[in-house]
């Protein structure tokens, strides 16, 4: 065990491989050769169902062990971004996964699994009742703290800006997990706490767009009315920094006030389907 071979066993070990695509079927024939399940569902060799990979004809087993798998191996990439890039290029055949979908994929990790946790937050799931669920309510999650925590990032591609900040956990993770850790327990309690101000004040009505129709009355009158990105974004981050206490207190009068401000106000109305920075800070501010 020579120097030379002591500095290249160094370096595989410092050496991270990332699967790109196809980690599922590597990880079902490495189970199948460990002998974890049998075969199933085969029609041209019926015979082999119900056979695990021990139980197989040994000319069968000889075959399987010596097939050759083909593999791309692309060195030299360390940025997030390129390495992300790639991955939605591979998977965007075929039935199409959504854009946090493919996050969920490649961005595994100790925050990716905060977000699926969050999603699971019993006051958050009963606001939003999508009839097909693709990681909706995680993207959502993910919007609110992207915003929160870097809004100055934002620009007019939010599906971008998602994308980077799961850049930004996953090189976190890498260098400092500890920080990653404190970070991710800041922003559970943020966003819970955030979830509660808007069901203390709008309830089943929170995140929709509030519809005015004509009165003689001066008070506002009007019906809430679908999930509206703009509104969710509004009051979200209108709510996430002040205590709850307050807001509960507070809580017609705010509620009196949003009202009043989606009825009256030309610059919300105008907005309110504009995704561009300026008219996302204006409605936030």
């Amino acid at each position: 065990f020579d120097a030379a071979a002591a500095k290249s066993c160094l370096f595989a070990l410092k050496t991270k491989h990332i699967h790109n695509d196809g980690q599922q079927r590597l990880r079902t024939i490495t189970q199948f050769v460990n002998n974890v399940f049998p075969l199933d569902g085969l029609k041209l060799n019926a015979y082999l169902n119900g056979l695990r990979v021990d139980d197989l004809p040994n000319n069968v087993k000889v075959r399987f062990l010596n097939y050759t798998l083909h593999i791309v191996n692309i060195t030299n990439v360390t940025n997030d971004k390129i390495i992300f890039d790639m991955f939605k290029r591979f998977n965007t055949g075929g039935v199409a996964l959504t854009p946090q979908e493919l996050r969920n994929c490649y961005c595994s990790g100790q925050f990716n699994e905060a977000i699926k946790n969050l999603s699971g937050y019993k006051a958050f799931k009963e606001l939003f009742m999508f009839e097909e669920d693709r990681m909706q309510k995680e993207e959502y999650i993910v919007r609110f703290l992207a915003l929160y925590e870097d809004l100055t990032s934002y620009t007019y591609d939010a599906q971008q800006l998602l994308d980077d900040y799961y850049c930004k956990k996953l090189k976190l993770e890498e260098v400092n997990q500890e920080e990653l850790t404190s970070n991710i327990n800041n922003l559970e309690r943020v966003f819970k706490k955030t979830v509660d101000a808007c069901n203390i004040v709008f309830g089943k009505n929170s995140f929709k767009n509030f519809i005015t129709f004509k009165s003689n009355d001066t008070k506002v009158k009007g019906f809430y009315r679908r999930f509206a990105r703009a509104v969710f974004d509004m009051q979200m981050l209108g709510f996430a920094d002040i205590d709850l206490d307050i807001i509960s207190r507070h809580r017609d009068k705010i509620k009196a006030s949003f009202e009043n401000m989606m009825a009256h106000s030309s610059e919300i109305k105008q907005n309110l389907s504009h995704s561009s920075k300026l008219k996302t800070l204006q409605r936030i501010d």
